[in-house]
C-alpha cells in the first residue's frame, strides 16, 4: 500500500511538471511521428486549446484579407498609373499637335496682302500687292502702273515711272486730297457712319453712308449712284441700279519655310499671272455653261413629217443641217 501512495503521488508530480513547466507541445500522427511543434504558455485545457485555434484560424483569415486587401489596392494603383500615363501621353499629343499647327503657321508667315481685281464678266482687271507699307498696283496685262507709300495717316500716289502724282493725309476725320504740285484736289470728311465729299472749291460732289458691310453712294441730288460690299477677302461693285461692275479678292502674301529655313516667298507678279489665267479659264467655262444651256435644236418637216432640215443655236450662231445631218452653214444670229 505504501508502494502504490508513493507512485502515485510521483506521477502526479511528474504530471504537474509536463502540465506546468512544458512550453512546446509536439504534434504528431497515429504512427506517433512528430509533425510538427506548437510553443504554449504552460498547460491549457482542451477548451483553452480550441480558443488558441480559434485564435489562430483568425488570425489566419486576417492575414489573409490582408493581402487581398493588399492586392486590391495594388491593382487599383496600377490602373490609376495606366489612367495617369494615358492622360500623360494625350497631353504630350495635343502639345506635339498645338508645336505643329505653330509649324505651319510660321511655315506660311503673312507678309502682306494682295488683292485682285475683276470687271463684271470676271477677267482679270488689276491687282494691288501691299507689303511694308507700299502697295504696288497692276493693270490686266501685270505692268507696274502705280505705287503707294502708306506712313501713318498719309498716303503718298506714284505712277508707274515713279512720278508723285498726288497725296492723300487723315487728320482725325477729314481726309485731304493733294495733287502732284500740292494742291488740295478734294477734301473727305467722315462724322460717323456718313462720309461727305468735297471739290477744290469746296462744293459737295457726293456723300456716302456706310451700314453694316454696304457702303452706298449719292449724288448731290441724293439719287444713289452706287453700293460696295464688303465681306471677308472679297469686295463687290454694284451699280445705282444693283448690277454688278466689279470684284476685288484679297489673300495673303506669305514667307514659306521648310523645318526653319525659308525656302521661298510669293511673287505678287506671278501670282498675277496665274489669277489671269484662271479667271480667263473660269470665264470661258461660265459662257460655256451659259451656251450649252442656251442651246435650242429645231427640226423642220415636210407637210408628209419626213426631216428635211434641223437648226441649232447657241452662242450667238444658228448652224443648219440637211436632212442626212451635213452641215449646210452657219450664220450669226439676227443675221439673215
Amino acid at each position: 500500500m505504501k508502494m502504490i501512495g508513493t507512485w502515485c503521488a510521483a506521477l502526479l508530480a511528474g504530471f504537474l511538471a509536463v502540465g506546468t513547466a512544458a512550453e512546446t507541445v509536439e504534434i504528431r500522427d497515429n504512427s506517433g511521428n512528430i509533425v510538427g511543434r506548437a510553443d504554449l504558455d504552460g498547460y491549457y485545457s482542451s477548451d483553452e486549446l480550441n480558443r488558441k485555434l480559434d485564435e489562430a484560424r483568425k488570425d489566419m483569415q486576417r492575414l489573409l484579407e490582408e493581402q487581398r486587401r493588399k492586392a486590391a489596392d495594388e491593382t487599383a494603383r496600377q490602373v490609376r498609373q495606366a489612367i495617369e500615363n494615358e492622360r500623360a501621353n494625350q497631353a504630350r499629343m495635343r502639345l506635339e499637335i498645338e508645336r505643329e499647327i505653330e509649324r505651319l503657321k510660321t511655315s506660311y508667315s503673312p507678309i502682306g496682302t494682295i488683292t485682285f481685281y475683276y470687271d463684271a464678266a470676271g477677267y482679270l482687271t488689276g491687282s494691288a500687292a501691299e507689303t511694308d507699307g507700299a502697295v504696288v498696283r497692276r493693270n490686266a496685262a501685270g505692268t507696274v502702273i502705280g505705287t503707294e507709300l502708306i506712313e501713318g495717316g498719309k498716303t503718298l500716289y506714284y505712277d508707274g515711272s515713279g512720278n508723285l502724282t498726288g497725296a492723300r493725309v487723315v487728320s482725325g476725320g477729314t481726309a485731304l486730297v493733294y495733287n502732284a504740285a500740292g494742291e488740295v484736289y478734294s477734301r473727305e470728311v467722315t462724322t460717323g457712319e456718313l462720309t461727305t465729299y468735297y471739290n477744290a472749291a469746296g462744293r459737295v460732289t457726293g456723300t456716302s453712308r456706310k451700314a453694316g458691310n454696304s457702303t452706298v453712294f449719292r449724288n448731290t441730288a441724293g439719287y444713289m449712284t452706287g453700293t460696295i460690299t464688303e465681306a471677308p477677302g472679297r469686295t463687290t461693285w454694284y451699280d445705282d441700279m444693283g448690277i454688278v461692275t466689279g470684284t476685288a479678292r484679297t489673300e495673303a502674301l506669305c514667307r514659306k519655310f521648310y523645318e526653319g529655313k525659308l525656302v521661298a516667298v510669293d511673287n505678287p507678279a506671278e501670282l498675277h499671272e496665274r489669277r489671269k489665267q484662271e479667271a480667263a479659264m473660269n470665264v470661258q467655262t461660265a459662257q460655256a455653261r451659259r451656251n450649252e444651256a442656251g442651246r435650242k435644236t429645231v427640226r423642220h418637216y415636210d407637210v408628209n413629217g419626213r426631216l428635211i432640215a434641223t437648226t441649232e443655236s447657241g452662242g450667238g450662231t444658228i448652224r443648219r443641217y440637211g436632212a442626212a445631218g451635213k452641215h449646210m452653214g452657219t450664220t450669226a444670229a439676227g443675221s439673215r
